[in-house]
């Protein structure tokens, strides 16, 4: 198995190939994801703002609040 930054590198170098601009931190995050699924653990979060997570917490708070 490739080690960490080659994996990146190499995530980065295939989406350029197919017309996609990928940033380093990009290329980091989408590492990160094969490395968790490699290792068997569940897919961590797809983004780094858990802002959104909080905004539907609060909104299915106040469902159930109403019901």
């Amino acid at each position: 198995m490739p080690g960490f930054l080659e994996t990146r590198d190499l995530v980065k170098q295939a989406l350029t190939d197919m017309g996609e601009r990928c940033s380093t931190r990009r290329a980091h995050r989408l590492a990160e994801v094969l490395f968790a699924i490699w290792r068997g653990e569940a897919t961590p979060m797809q983004y780094a703002d858990p802002t959104g997570e909080t905004a539907v917490r609060r909104i299915l708070a106040t469902l159930e609040v109403r019901a």
